[in-house]
């Protein structure tokens, strides 16, 4: 049997968006993050398709609570609640509500006037700016409602981790979890880990009581809301505290590059859902924002239990777009691949950043594609400079010209499978 994996990634700005088709006996589609709300443009035709070959999204999976990742899915859930756009059979995201229910507290409470007033404070808030917002208005959506709003529709709700007891995480690195869709495509998870999640909302209620939130800090909708937006700004705000601090401290030599071994510490995107993707003898690696400290562990005892020299994935979608931050050295003495996937337009946030491509291009000597969905012209420089071409194993391609391109990158995997003769249980 000839088995086909198409992996789009969609331009979308400094943010992510990736539909993946996996065809065999039959066909799966699973979108990983949603990228802004003018991402929905080039998104909302693919829907349309899906809907028109009445295929579905199997999966819709949200990483994690960042503006350039889940800002799309409102336009996305909004159409599917309005039956514009094909089916979606399960939602993956670690909101609020699932997080709350780790600690096994189902108590809701009606907020007196002074902690009501301290809420609709941080409510007021909106959604940071869309990078591309002038191209907002002619989407033609509304965005008003935040994405809460829309996970506590009984269409969506019904559907929200349904696999899942509550959360989408891990109890610990040496707890491998995993997730069939169907008898073909399987997801291994890597992160969070449980006690990531447990912090994220320790911080929150340690932040609303230094605000004079005097009540448990328990299940309502207003304070979801509030948790939404809180997190979405305080991100975009540590990335741009993050890019001048960046700016204050670059390496010069190619050698500091490569040393840099710094991890990225913060709880937001350490809450990243990350998983291995399997869909027969092929498997991918997703680790959205996650931060090496958290995923190097767990793919090391995977490896370890398959007694594999390496782990050999057919794309990896390196983390963080390319932070310095987000990939380690100890991740090439556990992985190899024949493609990594890096998405962004290098705007806003300043990624990829040269020690992270540096690494990909040394520490990996077997030979390796890097694919970007911009032309990173900083690292195309970079590369020349130091004539790096000419001493390494590697290519690098990208799909669109400019930071305003509207090109899909496409990514296809295919071969052919002996089929077992026993059938696979769902």
């Amino acid at each position: 049997m000839k088995i086909f994996i198409q992996v789009k990634v969609f331009p979308a700005s400094n943010g992510e968006c990736i539909l993946i088709k996996f065809i065999g006996k039959r066909v799966t589609n699973i979108l990983i993050d949603c990228g802004y709300v003018s991402t929905y443009k080039i998104i909302k035709e693919e829907l349309h398709k899906l809907k028109e070959n009445n295929e579905k999204l199997d999966l819709v999976v949200l990483t994690h609570i960042d503006n350039d990742h889940i800002n799309g899915a409102r336009c996305i859930f909004a159409d599917y609640i309005n039956d514009r756009i094909c089916e979606i059979s399960e939602v993956w995201y670690n909101d609020y509500f699932s997080i709350y229910d780790i600690e096994n507290n189902n108590n809701s409470i009606e907020e007196c006037e002074e902690e009501f007033k301290i809420l609709q404070t941080i409510i007021k808030q909106k959604y940071p700016n869309d990078p591309n917002q002038n191209e907002e208005n002619f989407v033609g959506y509304k965005t008003a409602n935040i994405l809460v709003d829309y996970l506590q529709n009984e269409k969506i709700y019904k559907k929200l981790n349904k696999s899942f007891t509550n959360g989408v995480f891990i109890e610990n690195k040496h707890e491998i979890k995993s997730k069939r869709i169907n008898d073909e495509v399987e997801l291994i998870i890597l992160g969070p880990k449980k006690e990531i999640l447990q912090q994220l909302v320790y911080e929150w209620r340690s932040y609303l009581k230094k605000k004079g939130f005097n009540k448990e800090i328990v299940k309502s909708k207003e304070i979801a809301k509030a948790f939404e937006l809180f997190y979405v700004n305080k991100v975009e705000k540590m990335n741009i505290q993050t890019v001048k601090e960046k700016q204050c401290s670059v390496a010069t030599k190619l050698e500091e590059l490569l040393e840099f071994n710094e991890c990225d510490t913060g709880l937001e995107n350490r809450s990243s859902i990350s998983f291995i993707l399997k869909f027969y003898d092929k498997s991918m690696l997703f680790l959205g924002d996650s931060s090496p400290i958290d995923y190097d562990e767990v793919l090391e005892k995977i490896g370890q239990d398959m007694k594999d020299e390496k782990l050999k994935f057919d794309l990896v979608k390196v983390s963080h777009h390319g932070s310095k931050y987000n990939i380690s050295k100890k991740f090439f003495d556990i992985v190899t691949s024949d493609r990594y996937i890096i998405s962004t337009n290098g705007y806003g946030h300043h990624h990829p950043d040269f020690e992270s491509i540096y690494k990909i291009i040394c520490m990996q000597k077997e030979n390796k594609l890097i694919k970007f969905n911009y032309k990173q012209k900083r690292l195309m420089n970079f590369v020349e400079k130091n004539k790096l071409d000419e001493t390494n194993n590697f290519k690098i391609e990208y799909e669109n010209e400019s930071l305003k391109g509207k090109k899909i990158m496409e990514i296809d995997i295919t071969d052919e499978v002996i089929e077992s003769k026993g059938e696979r249980n769902e």
